[in-house]
Protein backbone atom coordinates (compact mmCIF):
# COMPACT_ATOMS: atom_id res chain seq x y z
CA UNK A 1 0.00 0.00 0.00
CA UNK A 2 1.36 3.24 -0.76
CA UNK A 3 2.60 5.54 2.14
CA UNK A 4 0.40 8.53 1.36
CA UNK A 5 -2.93 5.59 2.10
CA UNK A 6 -2.21 4.61 5.42
CA UNK A 7 -3.74 5.84 8.39
CA UNK A 8 -1.83 5.92 11.63
CA UNK A 9 -3.46 4.85 14.57
CA UNK A 10 -6.37 2.60 13.44
CA UNK A 11 -4.21 -0.47 14.01
CA UNK A 12 -4.19 -0.23 18.11
CA UNK A 13 -7.79 1.06 18.62
CA UNK A 14 -8.74 -2.25 19.37
CA UNK A 15 -6.18 -3.33 21.67
CA UNK A 16 -6.44 -0.21 23.67
CA UNK A 17 -10.49 -0.68 24.47
CA UNK A 18 -9.72 -4.28 25.78
CA UNK A 19 -6.85 -2.81 27.85
CA UNK A 20 -9.46 -0.30 29.69
CA UNK A 21 -11.61 -3.37 29.93
CA UNK A 22 -9.35 -5.51 31.84
CA UNK A 23 -8.15 -2.14 34.23
CA UNK A 24 -11.90 -1.57 34.98
CA UNK A 25 -12.24 -5.29 36.02
CA UNK A 26 -9.51 -5.21 38.66
CA UNK A 27 -11.06 -2.29 40.09
CA UNK A 28 -14.14 -4.10 40.61
CA UNK A 29 -12.95 -7.11 42.37
CA UNK A 30 -9.50 -6.76 44.28
CA UNK A 31 -6.60 -9.39 44.19
CA UNK A 32 -8.13 -11.87 46.41
CA UNK A 33 -4.27 -13.89 45.87
CA UNK A 34 -2.29 -11.02 47.55
CA UNK A 35 -4.69 -11.43 50.47
CA UNK A 36 -4.55 -15.04 50.53
CA UNK A 37 -0.45 -14.60 50.92
CA UNK A 38 -1.38 -12.00 53.90
CA UNK A 39 -2.76 -14.81 55.85
CA UNK A 40 -6.29 -14.94 57.64
CA UNK A 41 -7.49 -12.17 58.35
CA UNK A 42 -7.03 -12.94 62.43
CA UNK A 43 -3.75 -12.95 62.28
CA UNK A 44 -1.95 -9.48 63.06
CA UNK A 45 0.98 -8.48 60.51
CA UNK A 46 3.86 -7.56 62.52
CA UNK A 47 4.38 -3.99 63.13
CA UNK A 48 6.65 -2.41 60.46
CA UNK A 49 9.93 -0.16 62.65
CA UNK A 50 10.90 1.38 59.74
CA UNK A 51 7.42 3.58 60.53
CA UNK A 52 7.93 4.49 63.67
CA UNK A 53 7.78 8.11 64.47
CA UNK A 54 11.15 8.70 66.56
CA UNK A 55 9.50 11.92 68.66
CA UNK A 56 6.82 9.45 69.88
CA UNK A 57 8.05 6.19 69.76
CA UNK A 58 5.54 4.92 71.96
CA UNK A 59 2.56 6.74 70.27
CA UNK A 60 1.22 10.07 70.80
CA UNK A 61 -0.47 11.41 73.93
CA UNK A 62 -4.59 11.91 73.59
CA UNK A 63 -5.64 15.82 73.12
CA UNK A 64 -7.57 15.32 76.15
CA UNK A 65 -5.25 13.50 78.50
CA UNK A 66 -2.98 16.30 77.82
CA UNK A 67 -5.14 19.03 78.72
CA UNK A 68 -6.14 17.59 82.04
CA UNK A 69 -2.24 17.14 82.34
CA UNK A 70 -1.99 20.82 81.50
CA UNK A 71 -4.47 21.91 84.83
CA UNK A 72 -2.61 18.83 86.81
CA UNK A 73 0.78 20.77 86.39
CA UNK A 74 -1.02 24.15 87.11
CA UNK A 75 -2.38 23.18 90.18
CA UNK A 76 0.90 21.00 91.38
CA UNK A 77 3.40 24.37 90.41
CA UNK A 78 0.97 26.55 92.91
CA UNK A 79 1.19 23.81 95.91
CA UNK A 80 5.07 23.89 95.71
CA UNK A 81 5.13 27.61 95.06
CA UNK A 82 3.19 28.31 98.11
CA UNK A 83 2.92 26.04 101.32
CA UNK A 84 -0.88 25.62 102.97
CA UNK A 85 -1.47 27.09 106.75
CA UNK A 86 -1.12 24.21 109.04
CA UNK A 87 -4.55 23.79 110.99
CA UNK A 88 -3.59 23.85 114.86
CA UNK A 89 -6.07 20.66 115.46
CA UNK A 90 -3.88 17.93 115.30
CA UNK A 91 -6.94 15.09 113.75
CA UNK A 92 -6.79 17.18 110.41
CA UNK A 93 -4.21 15.67 107.81
CA UNK A 94 -3.59 19.31 105.94
CA UNK A 95 -2.44 17.03 102.98
CA UNK A 96 -5.57 15.22 102.25
CA UNK A 97 -7.07 17.11 99.67
CA UNK A 98 -3.91 17.40 97.78
CA UNK A 99 -3.57 13.72 98.49
CA UNK A 100 -6.85 12.62 96.37
CA UNK A 101 -6.04 15.29 93.67
CA UNK A 102 -2.53 13.25 93.19
CA UNK A 103 -4.12 9.65 93.30
CA UNK A 104 -6.22 10.77 90.67
CA UNK A 105 -3.46 12.29 88.79
CA UNK A 106 -1.61 9.04 88.81
CA UNK A 107 -4.68 6.98 88.08
CA UNK A 108 -4.89 8.74 84.89
CA UNK A 109 -1.30 8.57 83.94
CA UNK A 110 -1.27 4.63 84.61
CA UNK A 111 -0.35 3.07 81.34
CA UNK A 112 0.78 6.03 79.77
CA UNK A 113 3.64 6.72 81.10
CA UNK A 114 6.23 6.38 77.90
CA UNK A 115 3.46 8.16 75.80
CA UNK A 116 3.70 11.31 78.84
CA UNK A 117 7.23 10.76 79.33
CA UNK A 118 8.36 11.16 75.73
CA UNK A 119 5.45 14.00 74.80
CA UNK A 120 7.49 17.62 75.07
CA UNK A 121 5.04 19.45 77.17
CA UNK A 122 4.44 16.00 79.40
CA UNK A 123 7.60 15.33 80.15
CA UNK A 124 8.17 18.33 82.53
CA UNK A 125 4.76 17.48 84.25
CA UNK A 126 6.04 14.25 85.17
CA UNK A 127 9.58 15.22 86.17
CA UNK A 128 6.86 17.93 88.84
CA UNK A 129 4.66 15.11 89.67
CA UNK A 130 8.31 12.55 90.48
CA UNK A 131 8.91 14.95 93.34
CA UNK A 132 6.15 14.13 95.71
CA UNK A 133 5.75 10.47 94.54
CA UNK A 134 5.99 8.48 97.96
CA UNK A 135 8.34 5.25 97.83
CA UNK A 136 6.21 2.73 96.62
CA UNK A 137 4.72 4.75 93.43
CA UNK A 138 8.19 5.42 92.68
CA UNK A 139 8.65 1.80 92.41
CA UNK A 140 5.48 1.53 89.84
CA UNK A 141 6.71 4.03 88.15
CA UNK A 142 10.13 3.16 87.00
CA UNK A 143 8.99 -0.63 87.12
CA UNK A 144 6.75 0.73 84.36
CA UNK A 145 9.51 2.31 82.23
CA UNK A 146 11.76 -0.47 82.90
CA UNK A 147 12.47 -3.03 79.54
CA UNK A 148 12.64 0.52 77.46
CA UNK A 149 14.56 2.46 80.01
CA UNK A 150 17.67 2.52 76.79
CA UNK A 151 15.31 3.81 74.47
CA UNK A 152 14.23 6.20 76.70
CA UNK A 153 17.02 7.57 77.95
CA UNK A 154 18.13 8.27 74.04
CA UNK A 155 15.05 10.34 73.63
CA UNK A 156 15.14 14.04 73.83
CA UNK A 157 12.02 14.04 76.64
CA UNK A 158 12.15 11.30 77.69
CA UNK A 159 15.84 11.23 79.17
CA UNK A 160 14.63 14.25 81.74
CA UNK A 161 12.22 11.97 82.89
CA UNK A 162 14.80 9.20 83.89
CA UNK A 163 17.52 11.82 85.06
CA UNK A 164 15.40 13.45 87.51
CA UNK A 165 13.82 9.50 88.64
CA UNK A 166 17.52 8.88 89.02
CA UNK A 167 18.13 11.83 91.57
CA UNK A 168 14.85 11.28 93.75
CA UNK A 169 15.47 7.63 94.21
CA UNK A 170 18.61 7.84 96.37
CA UNK A 171 16.06 8.40 99.34
CA UNK A 172 14.26 5.61 98.73
CA UNK A 173 17.36 3.93 98.32
CA UNK A 174 18.61 4.83 101.22
CA UNK A 175 15.49 3.86 103.08
CA UNK A 176 15.57 0.40 101.17
CA UNK A 177 19.06 -0.03 102.56
CA UNK A 178 17.80 0.26 106.35
CA UNK A 179 14.76 -2.60 105.89
CA UNK A 180 12.38 0.64 105.80
CA UNK A 181 9.81 -0.54 103.10
CA UNK A 182 6.50 0.89 102.28
CA UNK A 183 2.76 -1.00 102.89
CA UNK A 184 1.95 -2.70 100.09
CA UNK A 185 -1.40 -2.29 98.64
CA UNK A 186 -4.07 -4.94 98.56
CA UNK A 187 -4.93 -4.26 94.95
CA UNK A 188 -0.82 -5.02 94.51
CA UNK A 189 -0.92 -8.57 95.36
CA UNK A 190 -3.33 -9.64 93.04
CA UNK A 191 -1.07 -7.82 90.26
CA UNK A 192 2.45 -9.85 91.34
CA UNK A 193 5.45 -8.97 93.07
CA UNK A 194 6.83 -5.61 92.81
CA UNK A 195 10.38 -5.40 92.55
CA UNK A 196 12.22 -2.47 94.63
CA UNK A 197 13.68 0.51 93.98
CA UNK A 198 17.47 -1.07 94.15
CA UNK A 199 16.42 -3.75 92.46
CA UNK A 200 15.16 -1.82 89.11
CA UNK A 201 18.57 0.29 89.61
CA UNK A 202 20.47 -2.85 89.14
CA UNK A 203 18.33 -4.02 86.20
CA UNK A 204 18.78 -0.50 84.76
CA UNK A 205 22.33 -1.29 84.92
CA UNK A 206 21.55 -4.60 82.98
CA UNK A 207 20.03 -3.15 80.06
CA UNK A 208 22.29 -0.07 79.42
CA UNK A 209 25.79 -1.87 79.91
CA UNK A 210 25.78 -3.56 76.26
CA UNK A 211 25.39 -0.43 74.90
CA UNK A 212 27.17 1.51 77.43
CA UNK A 213 30.07 2.95 74.93
CA UNK A 214 27.40 4.34 72.82
CA UNK A 215 25.25 6.13 75.76
CA UNK A 216 28.14 7.96 76.87
CA UNK A 217 28.04 9.32 73.34
CA UNK A 218 24.45 10.67 72.80
CA UNK A 219 23.47 13.45 74.04
CA UNK A 220 21.09 12.90 75.86
CA UNK A 221 21.91 9.38 77.52
CA UNK A 222 25.04 10.57 78.97
CA UNK A 223 23.07 12.76 81.27
CA UNK A 224 21.34 9.95 82.38
CA UNK A 225 24.14 7.80 82.86
CA UNK A 226 25.81 10.45 85.00
CA UNK A 227 22.91 10.74 87.18
CA UNK A 228 22.93 6.70 87.27
CA UNK A 229 26.33 6.80 88.30
CA UNK A 230 26.17 9.45 91.38
CA UNK A 231 23.27 7.35 92.45
CA UNK A 232 25.27 3.73 92.90
CA UNK A 233 28.53 5.21 93.94
CA UNK A 234 27.40 8.72 95.91
CA UNK A 235 30.59 8.88 98.62
CA UNK A 236 32.80 8.96 95.59
CA UNK A 237 30.98 11.13 93.17
CA UNK A 238 28.96 12.46 95.78
CA UNK A 239 24.72 12.71 95.99
CA UNK A 240 23.00 13.12 92.71
CA UNK A 241 20.97 16.12 94.61
CA UNK A 242 24.20 18.32 95.25
CA UNK A 243 24.57 19.03 91.52
CA UNK A 244 23.99 21.82 90.04
CA UNK A 245 22.43 22.86 93.40
CA UNK A 246 25.18 23.86 95.55
CA UNK A 247 26.11 21.20 96.74
CA UNK A 248 29.03 19.54 98.47
CA UNK A 249 32.30 21.01 96.58
CA UNK A 250 33.53 18.35 94.16
CA UNK A 251 30.17 16.98 93.21
CA UNK A 252 29.90 16.04 89.64
CA UNK A 253 26.98 18.52 87.25
CA UNK A 254 24.52 16.32 86.01
CA UNK A 255 22.80 19.28 83.87
CA UNK A 256 24.15 21.10 81.37
CA UNK A 257 24.27 24.93 81.78
CA UNK A 258 21.08 25.27 79.25
CA UNK A 259 19.51 22.18 80.85
CA UNK A 260 20.05 23.78 84.51
CA UNK A 261 18.75 27.19 83.32
CA UNK A 262 15.74 26.31 81.55
CA UNK A 263 15.38 24.25 84.67
CA UNK A 264 15.69 27.00 86.82
CA UNK A 265 12.25 28.45 85.18
CA UNK A 266 10.37 25.66 85.68
CA UNK A 267 9.67 26.86 89.46
CA UNK A 268 9.86 25.46 92.09
CA UNK A 269 10.42 20.96 92.20
CA UNK A 270 9.71 19.52 95.08
CA UNK A 271 6.77 17.53 96.84
CA UNK A 272 3.52 19.46 97.36
CA UNK A 273 2.80 17.46 100.54
CA UNK A 274 3.07 19.05 104.10
CA UNK A 275 6.49 17.09 105.66
CA UNK A 276 7.06 16.68 109.61
CA UNK A 277 9.83 17.56 111.12
CA UNK A 278 11.06 14.17 111.36
CA UNK A 279 10.55 13.67 107.72
CA UNK A 280 12.30 17.06 106.63
CA UNK A 281 15.07 16.11 109.15
CA UNK A 282 18.25 14.33 106.88
CA UNK A 283 19.84 10.87 107.62
CA UNK A 284 22.71 9.45 106.64
CA UNK A 285 22.46 7.47 103.54
CA UNK A 286 23.35 4.16 103.10
CA UNK A 287 24.62 2.66 99.65
CA UNK A 288 24.04 -0.98 99.10
CA UNK A 289 26.67 -3.29 98.33
CA UNK A 290 25.34 -4.38 94.97
CA UNK A 291 25.58 -0.72 93.91
CA UNK A 292 29.46 -0.65 94.51
CA UNK A 293 29.50 -4.09 92.38
CA UNK A 294 27.58 -2.02 89.61
CA UNK A 295 29.51 0.69 89.71
CA UNK A 296 32.38 -1.32 88.84
CA UNK A 297 30.91 -2.91 86.23
CA UNK A 298 30.69 0.08 84.29
CA UNK A 299 34.48 0.91 84.33
CA UNK A 300 35.26 -3.16 83.30
CA UNK A 301 32.91 -2.63 80.58
CA UNK A 302 34.37 0.36 79.07
CA UNK A 303 37.34 -1.31 78.97
CA UNK A 304 36.33 -3.79 77.13
CA UNK A 305 34.18 -2.22 74.55
CA UNK A 306 36.89 0.96 73.93
CA UNK A 307 40.09 0.51 72.87
CA UNK A 308 43.38 3.03 74.09
CA UNK A 309 42.71 5.48 70.96
CA UNK A 310 38.85 5.12 71.57
CA UNK A 311 38.86 6.17 75.11
CA UNK A 312 41.97 8.75 74.42
CA UNK A 313 39.16 10.33 72.24
CA UNK A 314 36.41 10.63 75.16
CA UNK A 315 38.39 13.14 76.81
CA UNK A 316 38.15 15.66 73.85
CA UNK A 317 34.84 14.84 73.38
CA UNK A 318 32.43 17.28 74.75
CA UNK A 319 29.53 14.66 75.54
CA UNK A 320 31.35 11.96 77.19
CA UNK A 321 34.29 13.93 78.50
CA UNK A 322 31.92 14.36 81.83
CA UNK A 323 31.27 10.37 81.78
CA UNK A 324 34.66 9.34 81.69
CA UNK A 325 35.84 11.85 84.40
CA UNK A 326 33.09 10.24 86.75
CA UNK A 327 34.92 6.32 85.48
CA UNK A 328 38.53 7.53 86.39
CA UNK A 329 37.20 8.97 89.75
CA UNK A 330 34.86 5.56 90.41
CA UNK A 331 38.46 3.68 88.42
CA UNK A 332 41.09 5.62 91.48
CA UNK A 333 38.79 5.22 94.40
CA UNK A 334 38.63 0.91 93.65
CA UNK A 335 42.37 0.83 93.48
CA UNK A 336 41.71 -0.40 89.71
CA UNK A 337 43.51 2.89 87.91
CA UNK A 338 47.30 1.86 89.02
CA UNK A 339 47.20 -1.62 86.72
CA UNK A 340 48.19 -1.54 83.21
CA UNK A 341 45.33 -1.58 80.89
CA UNK A 342 43.10 0.75 83.26
CA UNK A 343 41.33 3.75 81.80
CA UNK A 344 43.57 6.12 83.69
CA UNK A 345 46.69 3.88 81.68
CA UNK A 346 44.57 4.78 78.23
CA UNK A 347 44.60 8.31 78.40
CA UNK A 348 47.77 8.53 79.99
CA UNK A 349 48.84 7.01 76.44
CA UNK A 350 50.20 3.78 78.29
CA UNK A 351 52.38 5.34 80.84
CA UNK A 352 51.38 2.86 83.41
CA UNK A 353 51.83 0.27 81.26
CA UNK A 354 55.63 1.27 80.93
CA UNK A 355 56.62 2.25 84.70
CA UNK A 356 54.99 -0.95 85.99
CA UNK A 357 56.89 -4.18 84.34
CA UNK A 358 54.46 -7.10 83.55
CA UNK A 359 54.14 -10.14 85.74
CA UNK A 360 57.75 -11.75 86.26
CA UNK A 361 59.34 -8.87 84.97
CA UNK A 362 59.20 -8.84 81.48
CA UNK A 363 58.31 -6.13 79.08
CA UNK A 364 57.94 -2.86 80.34
CA UNK A 365 60.41 0.14 81.81
CA UNK A 366 60.94 3.29 80.52
CA UNK A 367 63.31 3.74 77.84
CA UNK A 368 66.56 3.94 79.30
CA UNK A 369 66.13 2.30 82.15
CA UNK A 370 66.92 -1.20 82.81
CA UNK A 371 64.75 -3.81 84.34
CA UNK A 372 66.04 -3.92 87.57
CA UNK A 373 65.73 -0.10 87.60
CA UNK A 374 61.87 -0.45 86.53
CA UNK A 375 61.61 -2.82 89.73
CA UNK A 376 61.91 -0.01 91.79
CA UNK A 377 58.52 1.58 90.91
CA UNK A 378 56.85 -1.47 92.41
CA UNK A 379 55.98 -2.12 95.87
CA UNK A 380 57.94 -5.17 97.61
CA UNK A 381 55.39 -7.51 97.93
CA UNK A 382 53.47 -6.86 95.01
CA UNK A 383 52.16 -9.65 93.15
CA UNK A 384 48.84 -8.30 91.61
CA UNK A 385 48.28 -9.57 88.32
CA UNK A 386 48.41 -7.50 85.25
CA UNK A 387 44.98 -6.68 83.53
CA UNK A 388 44.68 -8.60 80.54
Amino acid sequence: MPRENRKRGKKHKKKAEEVAEVHQDEAQYPKEQEVNEAGPSWIVPARDTSAIDQNAPFGYVDAEVKAYFRTVDVQIREWQETRPEVEEDADVDPNEDRRLFFVAALEEMSGKEKQLATDPDCSTILERMIHSMDDFVRRVFMDRLSGSFEQLSRHRFASHVCQTLLIVASDTVAREARGIFPPTPESQDEEGELRTLTQLVLDACEELLPTLSSLILDPFASHVIRALLSLLAPDILGSPEDSNGGGRPGAFALRSKKSAAWKARQGSMRSVFVETDAQVQKTTRKTPKAFRNAASRFVSTMREQLGENEVRALAANQVASPVLQMLLELEAAYGQSDAPGSLMDHVLVGLITLIRPQRHGSGGGLPGYSAARSDSFSSPGDTRAPLT
